[in-house]
C-alpha cells in the first residue's frame, strides 16, 4: 500500500492505545436509550471536529434493519469563511470508495462471462498503454497480469499517487503547488510509467495502486465500447438512484446541486475547488452523499449488484497491509480486536476507504452500514479509533 497510508495506519494502532482510557470511559455508562446513543454520538461529533484542526466538519450515518437504526450526523461547517453549516445532505469527495464501485463493475461483467478475474490484462488492453509499466528487474510481466491481481492490489505496478518519483515532484506535491493543473486518465497513467518503476513480479507483493485501478477502468472501456462514466451510471446509480453521485470532471448528478462539495485537505490546504482532485477517476473519483453510498452499501450486499460468489471473492481479505488491515478485492477490511486487545470483542467492518479519511463500511453480524466522511489526508489515524468507539457505543443500545 502507499507509504504515507502505512505510516498512519501504523499510526492508528498507537491511538488505539492511547484511547483505550476513553473508550473504557465511553461505555462504562451502561445500556443506552436511542436518544441517549444519538445525543453521545452527536456530542463526540461535534467535539472532534472542535478538537481538531486538520478537519472542518464530519458527517457520519448508521443504518441497520436489525438493530432498526437509520441515525444521521453533521457537525462542522462548510463554504466561504467556513460559516455555513455542515448538513446531512452535503456532498463531498469519497476518494477510494470509488475503487469498490470499479471492482462492483468487474464483478458484474465477469458474471455475464464478459471477463474473467483470471484473465490477462493484456488480453483486453492495448499494448502501448501497458508499455514500461510491468518491468521488474529488466523483465517486463505486462503479459502476466491478471484482472483479479490489478483488483487486490497484487500486480507489482507502481502507484502514482504516492510512490516515490524518479525525478521531478511527486503527485501530492503537484496537488499543492499546481491545483490548476487538469489531469486526464492518461496522463496519470503516463506518470508512473515515465517516473516510477514496478515494485515486484505479479502476484509477488501487496502494493496499494491507484495506477493499476486506472488501467481497470480502461480495461471496463475496452470490453463494454462505453466510457467508464457512462457505465458506472447505467450499471450503477441510475438503478439505484444514486441521483447526487457523479464522476467528478467527468460527468454530472441527476439532480441540481443545492450544496458545494465539502472541503478536502491536502496538508492543511483546501483542494475541493481546484483541478487537483482530477488527480483519480476510476480508481476514486466519485462524488457523493452519505444517503447515495448507503444506498450502494445496501444493494451490494443485499445481492442487487453482484451475487452471493463474487461478493465472497471481493470480501476475501486474504492480503495482510499491516497488523488489523486487509484488503480483498476493491475492500479493506478493520480487524479491531488486532489493534489492541481490549478490542478483541469488537466485530470486523470491511468496505471501502478513502485516503481523505472517508468510509462506507459494514459490520455483517448486526448488519450495521456506517457511512462517514471527516475530508482530511492526514486525519485517519483519528477517524479509524472514532469508528471503533461508534460502535462500542451503538453496542450499548438498550433493545
Amino acid at each position: 500500500m502507499k507509504q504515507r497510508k502505512k505510516r498512519a495506519f501504523i499510526l492508528i494502532a498507537f491511538v488505539f492505545i492511547m484511547m483505550i482510557g476513553f473508550i473504557v470511559l465511553s461505555i462504562a455508562n451502561g445500556p443506552l436509550s436511542k436518544d441517549e446513543m444519538n445525543g453521545k454520538i452527536d456530542r463526540e461529533l461535534t467535539n472532534m471536529v472542535n478538537e481538531h484542526t486538520d478537519i472542518s466538519s464530519a458527517l457520519l450515518t448508521i443504518y441497520s434493519d436489525e438493530l432498526h437504526l437509520n441515525e444521521t450526523y453533521a457537525a462542522g461547517h462548510t463554504g466561504k469563511d467556513l460559516a455555513e453549516p455542515v448538513t446531512v445532505d452535503h456532498p463531498y469527495y469519497s476518494a477510494s470508495i470509488g475503487k469498490t464501485f470499479t471492482a462492483a463493475l468487474i464483478g458484474m461483467l465477469c458474471e455475464e462471462g464478459v471477463i474473467r478475474y483470471d484473465d490477462f490484462i493484456s488480453d483486453h488492453l492495448d499494448e502501448s498503454l501497458l508499455e514500461g509499466m510491468f518491468v521488474y528487474d529488466g523483465v517486463d510481466y505486462k503479459n502476466q497480469v491478471t484482472i483479479r491481481q490489478l483488483l487486490g492490489h497484487m500486480s507489482g505496478i507502481g502507484d502514482y499517487y504516492e510512490d516515490p518519483v524518479s525525478q521531478g515532484d511527486t503527485m501530492l506535491e503537484i496537488m499543492i503547488n499546481q491545483p490548476d493543473k487538469l489531469w486526464t486518465p492518461l496522463e496519470l497513467v503516463s506518470f508512473t510509467r515515465e517516473n516510477q518503476k514496478a515494485i515486484a513480479k505479479p502476484g509477488e507483493v501487496f502494493h496499494y495502486s491507484d495506477t493499476g485501478y486506472l488501467l481497470l477502468g480502461f480495461l471496463i472501456e475496452a470490453v463494454t465500447g462505453q466510457q467508464f462514466d457512462e457505465v458506472l451510471q447505467e450499471r450503477i446509480l441510475d438503478p439505484l438512484g444514486m441521483n447526487d453521485t457523479y464522476l467528478i470532471f467527468q460527468s454530472k448528478p441527476n439532480h441540481s446541486q443545492k450544496y458545494d462539495i465539502l472541503e478536502v485537505y491536502v496538508n492543511g490546504i483546501d483542494v475541493s475547488d481546484t483541478n487537483a482532485l482530477s488527480f483519480d477517476w476510476s480508481g476514486g473519483g466519485l462524488v457523493t452523499t452519505m444517503a447515495d453510498l448507503l444506498k450502494f452499501s445496501k444493494a451490494l450486499h443485499e445481492g442487487k449488484l453482484v451475487g452471493i460468489d463474487t461478493l465472497k471473492q471481493m470480501a476475501d481479505f486474504n492480503k495482510n497491509y499491516i497488523n488489523g488491515v486487509y484488503y480483498g478485492l476493491g475492500m479493506m477490511e478493520f480487524r479491531f480486536g488486532e489493534f489492541s486487545f481490549f478490542l478483541k470483542d469488537l466485530p470486523n467492518i470491511y468496505g471501502g476507504v478513502g485516503d481523505s479519511s472517508t468510509f462506507m463500511m459494514y459490520e455483517p453480524t448486526n448488519e450495521i452500514h456506517i457511512i462517514a466522511n471527516f475530508g482530511s489526508i492526514n486525519f485517519m489515524e483519528e477517524s479509524v479509533p472514532f469508528l471503533a468507539n461508534t460502535l462500542m457505543i451503538v453496542d450499548l443500545l438498550k433493545e
